[in-house]
């Protein structure tokens, strides 16, 4: 059984403004954690490829502070490290104590840095696993045809595979758009936490391993426009409004 309130709580994070940074930092606060340490990777110019995300925000981001700031305003423990770097982040989850960490935002990260956590890494994809691993996750929802929603797992060396600790369903109603239900993903993400972190313990020897034999590739913007044909269909499925 993991005690959520027995050490400090490791969280990676972005080193810019994030939305789901920000979001899961604040909830953190909000549901009375006051022992965090935030990993924090700077900028890095990416490349962007055909599997990216497409998808413009329905909210208005220019009002999220920089992480750092973030963590003064919360008193939460602020590190700029890349999350590669395990030199770095052993020092600091040693020095603190830290057996559990959380995504908020991340580059994949390496078997060496999972290993690193006693208690295990937690991801929220948003999308059920294993059907939408990768990127693109709201299409592969569409083109494999199951519940729009958020998978809260362990991660392990693999990208979206571990142990599943629960899948939250994510609001569709019949006449929501594709960016509306991508934003009720996101959500969902956030009521995912709230509801982790609210239960305080982890009960994490009976959960079961996700079967995961290949991660989905990216979808080109080709393929993306073949599956948004099949999105009406979808949505009223699992439409339940």
């Amino acid at each position: 059984m993991i005690k959520l309130t027995e050490r400090p709580l490791v969280v990676f994070a972005y080193d810019f403004p994030h939305r789901k940074t920000y979001e899961f930092l604040s909830r953190f606060k909000a549901l009375g954690y006051e022992n965090v340490v935030v990993l924090a990777a700077p900028k890095q110019n990416l490349k962007t490829g055909s599997g990216n995300n497409t998808f413009s925000s329905l909210i208005d981001s220019s009002f999220i502070p920089n992480t750092q700031d973030i963590c003064v305003l919360y008193g939460y423990s602020f590190f700029s490290v890349a999350h590669h770097d395990h030199e770095a982040i052993e020092k600091i989850i040693t020095k603190n104590q830290s057996t559990l960490a959380f995504i908020a935002g991340a580059r994949i990260l390496k078997a060496e840095i999972i290993d690193l956590f006693e208690d295990g890494v937690i991801n929220f994809h948003p999308g059920k696993l294993p059907q939408t691993s990768g990127l693109d996750a709201i299409y592969w929802s569409i083109k494999n045809n199951v519940q729009p929603g958020v998978s809260v797992h362990f991660v392990n060396e693999k990208v979206d595979a571990g142990r599943l600790l629960f899948f939250r369903n994510a609001m569709c109603g019949k006449r929501d758009s594709l960016s509306v239900i991508n934003e009720s993903i996101f959500q969902a993400q956030l009521l995912a936490l709230s509801e982790l972190l609210e239960r305080r313990t982890i009960n994490s020897e009976t959960l079961e391993d996700i079967i995961r034999p290949n991660k989905n590739p990216p979808m080109t913007t080709q393929e993306k426009r073949e599956v948004e044909l099949r999105f009406e269909e979808w949505r009223s499925t699992w439409a339940l409004c």
